[in-house]
């Protein structure tokens, strides 16, 4: 994952990234939980964050957690995209109708 330019948040990543690497996904799912209840909710920033957490969780087959921080990240934002973010997501998922749902909202 490319660098989000927030020295906390790479250094988070760049630690599951390793964690990934040393075969310890229960660690990185750990590391990963632990910083995504220290996101706040309250700048442009925050909303890139967001998304990183629940495509990283996603990414881990976590899939509850990412599917709580993908919605999160839709209420946060007042950008289309967002839904579109959601509902690719839940289409990966198989959950075709409420993907197309939300992506026609």
């Amino acid at each position: 994952m490319a660098p989000l330019g927030d020295p906390q948040t790479d250094d988070i990543l760049k630690s599951v990234q390793r964690s990934i690497a040393n075969d310890k996904p229960e660690q990185a799912i750990r590391m990963m939980a632990a910083y995504s209840q220290k996101i706040t909710l309250d700048a442009a920033l925050n909303l890139s964050r967001t998304l990183a957490v629940a495509k990283l969780l996603e990414s881990l087959k976590v899939y509850s957690p990412a599917e709580e921080i993908y919605q999160d990240y839709v209420e946060l934002s007042d950008q289309p995209e967002a839904k579109l973010e959601m509902a690719g997501f839940l289409g990966r998922r198989g959950r075709v109708t409420e993907a197309l749902q939300i992506a026609n909202e």
